[in-house]
């Protein structure tokens, strides 16, 4: 008997460690370990790009949740505005309430480039065992792909250096009318120069109609007058310009002429006024050109400085200007017209290219000749429709 009780012993101390890992490994049971979910994967990806508008999103857990989701989403226009959208969100569970899907979010359109941010508090996601999320509170992050605006009716103001470009380029033909046959696009390019020659419709016929621009003034100031004043005549104007879609405005040459800093602040002051008026109408889309370059030959006071001026106003229009304002892009017109340079019997920076000139001596017409327009041309043509598009 004494010799069985030893055995006895070690027999109940088995059958006790037994029933504690038996117990500890029916979940829920005293001292036994509840696992924390975590976010295994996410659909779109973490910091994905060229996400749609309408994207459907998942995320799937660890292990099973529960299907009640207590927390209001906020989506984010960035990562740095304090602006939430809070929208009517569908959720749906599958793969053994382990995968969510969330969808009705197409409502909200932050623009093409703009990073969303899906946010919900840790509270608000439970595995069935009640145990909440241990990461952060980012369940996604992508940069959005956009949603085009569609805008297929362009207008380009302008005088003679612009009726130069689009004739001797083929900006209407053959580059739009080529790239809507090849890609089955329909871009309409209507332009108007001066009063008298008024309204080409996008055939490239005349339409013995103008839209009385006032005082036929396309200079900074009076563009600004045509989209800012409250004046019958800038409104009627106004009224004409903007039954088109893709507008596109242009000074001539002798705006170059920058013989101070207030001249350059002037200029860019009327711009800034206009914009304020772009920014008010997002379903337009506003392409401001670039200042042509003056001829060499031309005499300014304060030469160097003068042209300097031009160029630094033509890279604030096409950096500084547009920055934040997605409807307003740039064509830098004086980028490619102007020499960065100077190279003695040619180019004189900042002047109009030595090749662009029509005259090299004798005559200073700042007009850029064939060679320029025929290369710059279908340039044009093609940033306007990509322009167009990718807005």
């Amino acid at each position: 008997m004494k010799k069985l009780l030893p055995i006895f012993v070690l027999f109940l101390l088995f059958f006790y460690v037994i029933l504690v890992i038996g117990c500890g490994s029916a979940g829920g049971g005293g001292g036994g370990t509840v696992e924390t979910p975590t976010i295994v994967s996410r659909t779109p990806t973490l910091d994905a790009t060229g996400i749609s508008q309408s994207a459907t999103l998942e995320l799937t857990f660890s292990i099973a949740m529960q299907t009640t989701v207590a927390t209001a989403f906020a989506k984010r226009a960035d990562t740095h505005t304090a602006g939430d959208y809070i929208g009517t969100l569908a959720f749906s569970w599958s793969n053994g309430n382990k995968t969510l899907r969330i969808t009705g979010i197409t409502s909200w359109d932050a623009g093409a480039g703009k990073i969303v941010s899906l946010l919900a508090s840790l509270e608000g996601f439970r595995s069935v065992q009640g145990r909440a999320l241990a990461e952060n509170s980012v369940l996604w992050r992508y940069t959005l792909a956009g949603t085009s605006h569609n805008l297929t009716n362009m207008f380009m103001l302008h005088h003679s250096v612009g009726a130069n470009l689009i004739a001797e380029g083929g900006v209407r033909t053959p580059v739009i009318s080529n790239y809507n046959t090849v890609h089955g696009t329909s871009y309409k390019f209507w332009d108007h120069g001066y009063n008298s020659d008024g309204l080409t419709d996008y055939n490239g016929n005349p339409t013995l109609t103008n839209y009385d621009i006032p005082g036929d003034n396309t200079n900074p100031d009076g563009l600004d007058y045509i989209f800012t004043s409250s004046d019958p005549a800038a409104i009627y104007t106004r009224n004409l310009i903007m039954s088109h879609e893709v507008i596109i405005i242009k000074s001539c040459f002798p705006n170059a002429d920058m013989p101070d800093n207030a001249t350059l602040q002037a200029v860019k002051d009327h711009f800034t006024s206009m914009r304020t008026f772009f920014d008010a109408h997002p379903e337009k889309l506003f392409i401001v050109m670039g200042i042509p370059p003056l001829h060499r030959l031309v005499a300014l006071t304060d030469e160097v400085n003068n042209r300097a001026r031009a160029r630094s106003f033509a890279n604030w229009l096409k950096t500084t200007y547009v920055s934040g304002h997605p409807n307003v892009v740039c064509f830098d017109l004086f980028g490619y017209l102007a020499a960065s340079s100077t190279i003695p019997g040619g180019d004189v920076a900042n002047a109009l290219k030595y090749d662009y000139e029509r005259y090299h001596v004798g005559d200073d017409d700042s007009h850029p000749n064939t060679a320029a327009n025929e290369a710059i041309g279908p340039i044009f043509g093609l940033f306007i429709i990509d322009a167009a598009q990718n807005y």
